[in-house]
């Protein structure tokens, strides 16, 4: 993290001091910010991006989406999953590696229960 930190604050390479306004994905970061859970801890980039516009919502959403898939992978939450990727297939949010991830992801866990439920229903 130190390495790409010091990358991305040499000379010329400092981000933008605001967020652009995006151009596509209108409303996704309305819809992205409808999925943020009131169970655990919040996380620290919740309020930033509620304080957002929605043009700006709309530019980060992607990297929203990245994050929200995160955090319900780690607490197996396969419902956010879910309601996450149907947001990103809403809102053409889909080419990134976290939504391909996380679509395998739900793929493995319907085969396992398939698979389970196959074997529960064979005779002892």
């Amino acid at each position: 993290m130190g390495f790409l930190c010091a990358a991305a604050l040499k000379d010329g390479c400092l981000p933008p001091r605001e967020v652009s306004s995006g151009r596509r994905s209108r409303g996704a970061g309305a819809a992205i910010a409808g999925l943020f859970s009131m169970e655990g801890p919040t996380p620290c980039w919740k309020d930033p991006f509620l304080a957002l516009t929605a043009h700006q919502q709309n530019s980060v959403a992607p990297l929203v989406v990245a994050a929200v898939l995160r955090r319900a992978r780690t607490n197996g939450d396969l419902a956010l999953i879910r309601e996450t990727l149907q947001v990103a297939l809403d809102y053409d949010l889909v080419n990134g590696p976290a939504p391909v991830q996380a679509a395998s992801l739900v793929r493995r866990s319907q085969a396992l229960d398939r698979e389970l439920s196959k074997r529960a229903q064979r005779p002892a």
